[in-house]
């Protein structure tokens, strides 16, 4: 049965990734969050492989600008975010700017969304996007506007959502659906919402990267 919206083939979308992809990338991703909360150096050394990756391998893909600066938003912001984590440095200029590069992570989306209503949640969810701040080497979020435990939830909704129904987004739907899942999940079980948001990204940035670069070898 297919469920399509704005001509997106939802189902299809979901079939794209094989199974032993996505099991890959959920794998290595829940190993790197339990050794990333052994030792916050991993962190950093994800954030630095994914910005090797994203500047050396991208001419194999053609990825638009839009895309670029959003990833580039999530390479930079995840590394700052962790070395300030690791070293406990640079706090006040992290505590300065985290919660911005949070908003300009949703804020970005909108430029692509195809649906008013999508459109209309990114920008609340933007508007409602908790205080981060660094203290202790940890990630402590303080509800703006609505409750931060509400905003997460909504959060990860909305971006199921939006990455169901983006055109862009179809061949790897099931993977950035469970990048948006584990921080979801984090953040009640043990309160590390941004900190494992980031490291998901991260990965699933360079599995794409990876993914999509071997298919262009293969047809090259």
């Amino acid at each position: 049965m297919e469920i399509t919206f704005n001509n997106v083939d939802i189902t299809k979308c979901l079939e794209y990734s094989s199974a032993y992809f996505i099991g890959s990338y959920l794998i290595v991703t829940l190993f790197v969050l339990y050794l990333f909360i052994q030792d916050k150096r991993v962190g950093i050394a994800v954030s630095i492989f994914s910005l090797f990756t994203l500047c050396f391998i991208p001419y194999t893909i053609g990825y638009l600008p839009l895309t670029m600066i959003k990833l580039m938003l999530v390479v930079f912001g995840s590394f700052i975010l962790f070395v300030s984590l690791t070293y406990n440095c640079f706090q006040d200029i992290v505590n300065k700017i985290l919660t911005t590069i949070v908003r300009l992570n949703f804020l970005v989306l909108i430029f692509s969304a195809n649906h008013i209503f999508i459109i209309l949640s990114l920008i609340f969810l933007t508007i409602t996007t908790p205080i981060f701040t660094v203290q202790n080497k940890k990630v402590k979020m303080e509800s703006m506007l609505i409750p931060k435990d509400l905003w997460v939830v909504l959060s990860t909704i909305g971006l199921i959502i939006y990455y169901l129904f983006s055109s862009y987004f179809c061949s790897n739907a099931s993977l950035v659906i469970i990048a948006v899942v584990i921080p979801f999940l984090m953040h009640f079980f043990n309160d590390t919402f941004l900190e494992s948001r980031a490291l998901s990204l991260c990965i699933f940035m360079i599995f794409n990267i990876l993914n999509n670069s071997k298919k262009v070898l293969m047809i090259l």
